[in-house]
């Protein structure tokens, strides 16, 4: 059974802005054993070094239950990059109630 789970993702928009990115199209679902995020970089001009999306996986307790990333290379960004990220959490998935997906120098 496929639950959506886009509404537990949170931003962190001041870090978007340091790096001249945004995170867009985001949507995220679990199917009783995997999380996946999917969603796209954009971004109006080039990237200065190599970026990773970064999705943290949290339980109601504020317990980091796992972590995603996905890389985009300044050398082959476009202007956008699309992501698409999953995590087997087993029986841990329906525990999530919080995605916290930021962007990181690689």
């Amino acid at each position: 059974m496929r639950e959506d789970m886009t509404s537990f993702i949170e931003r962190l928009p001041i870090v978007e802005q340091r790096f001249g990115v945004s995170l867009a199209g985001l949507y995220a679902y679990g199917d009783g054993e995997y999380i996946y995020v999917n969603g796209e970089l954009r971004s109006e001009r080039t990237l200065d070094a190599d970026l990773e999306v970064v999705a943290n996986l949290y339980d109601a307790g504020g317990r980091m239950l796992g972590a995603m990333e996905h890389v985009v290379s300044a050398d082959n960004f476009i202007g956008f990059d699309s992501f698409s990220m999953l995590q087997d959490l087993d029986e841990d998935q329906p525990h999530v109630t919080r995605i916290l997906l930021f962007v990181k120098k690689f």
